[in-house]
């Protein structure tokens, strides 16, 4: 059985990939006949084979979605489940009939199964109204174990976001996996900074989440300068928040830091472009760039050249001097000084 396969394709924007170091400590199981004690591995890489070793000696078994639930610490946001790859992953199960790449469940009750790894794929399945294809883990599995399977997994298909990630980490700090954020990420195989990182976004408040196209795309950049100026004005930032979402707004990561801590949006201004009463064209400066764009018709090259030699003289004069802006009717009139 083939374990990887392009129909399986996963987006994320996790963090660096690092050496894990005892990926499934605590636990001396092989996985499907492999003759190294698991204790022993080391590396994403050393994971991925023992995992296909399992794959290629275990029979998939076809499982109604309905009866496979996800793990307290799944990996994948709602979000990612409406997504454009998603929904090709949607098409690809579907041309070939079901999952290609079974997934990996472990039985907890009769007819009752819980993902390991494979949310994406047994939601796919669901909504295409297909069983979805299991390999069964018959044998222990602690629950460090499974954190780390599941983990390992989503990291190796595609870097889970970094809000994802920090959900998942929290989920297994808080049900008490792991004694500390180090250990976390020791046994994780990622660095104590990114588990950090990842953690902050996870742990912005929800009102701030929600102002957000989806919290996948919020970078722990953002994530930090947003509770450093929480931590700075909580009441105000905390209030821009409320608004931005009872407007019905849903704004970018850089956007909504901007309006979070008071910057301007990025607004327009514009006005003519006139001489003597006539209007030659039309500017507009937005983010420190300014746009001039002449619409005469009878303009010449050297038209043009005086055109950017008196812009340079005006750039260069006092400031006071340099442009001339008054009200004309809804708009601004702009006079370049000889």
């Amino acid at each position: 059985m083939e374990f990887s396969s392009s129909e399986d394709t996963e987006e994320g924007s996790g963090g660096p990939r690092q050496a894990a170091t005892s990926v499934f400590s605590g636990t001396s199981r092989d996985l499907g006949g492999a003759t190294e004690d698991v204790e022993r591995m080391t590396g994403i890489e050393q994971m991925r084979k023992q995992l296909e070793a399992f794959a290629s000696s275990t029979a998939a078994v076809p499982l109604d979605p309905l009866t496979v639930g996800s793990a307290p610490w799944a990996g994948r946001h709602s979000w990612s489940l409406r997504s454009e790859e998603f929904e090709a992953l949607k098409r690809s199960i579907a041309a070939h009939g079901g999952n290609v790449v079974p997934i990996l469940v472990r039985q907890t009750a009769e007819n009752t199964y819980e993902i390991v790894y494979g949310r994406r794929r047994r939601q796919a399945c669901a909504e295409l109204g297909l069983p979805v294809n299991a390999v069964i883990w018959h044998g222990d599995l602690s629950e460090v174990s499974h954190f780390l399977l599941a983990d390992g997994e989503n990291r190796l298909r595609a870097d889970p976001s970094a809000y994802e990630q920090g959900v998942s980490y929290l989920a297994a700090l808080d049900a008490g996996l792991f004694p500390s954020r180090r250990t976390l990420a020791d046994a994780s195989g990622v660095s104590h900074t990114w588990v950090n990182k990842a953690i902050c976004v996870a742990e912005l408040p929800a009102v701030v989440l929600d102002c957000c196209v989806s919290p996948t795309q919020i970078q722990p950049r953002h994530a930090q300068a947003i509770t450093t100026a929480i931590a700075q004005d909580p009441e105000s930032t905390l209030a821009r928040a409320a608004q931005i979402k009872a407007d019905g707004a849903r704004l970018s990561p850089g956007k909504l830091l901007d309006a979070l801590t008071g910057k301007p949006a990025g607004a327009t201004a514009r006005g003519d472009v006139t001489w003597r009463g006539k209007r030659f064209g039309a500017w507009q400066f937005k983010q420190g760039k300014m746009l001039l764009t002449l619409t005469t018709e009878s303009m010449t090259s050297d038209d043009a050249a005086r055109v950017a030699e008196a812009v340079g003289h005006a750039l260069r004069a006092r400031p006071s001097q340099r442009i001339r802006k008054q009200p004309v009717d809804s708009g601004l009139q702009m006079r370049l000084d000889e």
